[in-house]
């Protein structure tokens, strides 16, 4: 007989729908919302994406994160010793921390892919170290990954993404399956345009992105208007 195959078996994603019907995610730092955000659709992930804060990086993890179907977390540069701590140029905005004693670049984001049970990280730019896990540019040499149950009942509110954990966190939900819908303002009543695609759109769960949203009942009110076109 033939010997059996030795290749390991790719191991999916865990996805879980919104703890609640309506969510508002209003965390500041583009590292905190990205954490955020991979907390309300992910279980656990056998691989993840990290990407630095720079413009560059995060086109190209949100391109990767999509297309791997794995979640998207954002940290700040690894600065050379020295370094400013602000946002370097071409970078998106970064929403500033409520204290600048807080904790350290990267801290959250370490905690997570400790929570999402996490093995093997696609770094993208120059994040903080990443230790614990097996990390690397190159999605290649990622392990094969097996395709997550997509979660088709949640819609995600969001501004056009300016920052990076905006950018990041519309890249998680993409690949858990959400459907996303980009609004022009905090009432999705008042734009033709949110109220067709909220029509068309599942809203078993709504989770939107900015503390302007909120509160949460009163976003599921409006929701429930602009749904039904």
């Amino acid at each position: 007989p033939a010997a059996a195959s030795s290749a390991p078996v790719p191991l999916p994603a865990q996805l879980h729908s919104p703890s609640q019907p309506t969510i508002v995610i209003s965390e500041a730092s583009p590292e905190q919302l990205s954490v955020a955000v991979r907390q309300t659709f992910f279980t656990s992930a056998p691989v993840a994406i990290v990407s630095a804060l720079g413009q560059a990086s995060i086109t190209r993890a949100t391109a990767a994160a999509e297309r791997l179907g794995v979640p998207l977390l954002v940290a700040g540069d690894a600065a050379p010793a020295g370094a400013s701590a602000g946002a370097s140029a071409g970078s998106l905005s970064a929403r500033p921390s409520a204290a600048s004693s807080g904790p350290a670049p990267g801290d959250a984001v370490r905690a997570e892919l400790r929570r999402l049970g996490c093995t093997d990280v696609l770094t993208v730019g120059n994040p903080p170290a990443l230790p614990g896990v097996r990390v690397t540019g190159d999605a290649a040499q990622l392990p094969a990954l097996a395709a997550a149950a997509q979660l088709h009942d949640t819609t995600v509110l969001v501004h056009a993404p300016e920052d990076a954990g905006t950018a990041a966190a519309v890249a998680t939900a993409k690949a858990a399956g959400a459907t996303v819908v980009e609004t022009r303002g905090a009432d999705p009543r008042a734009d033709a345009f949110t109220v067709a695609a909220l029509a068309a759109a599942p809203t078993q769960h709504v989770v939107a992105l900015g503390a302007d949203f909120g509160p949460a009942d009163r976003l599921a009110a409006r929701v429930a208007v602009a749904h039904t076109g």
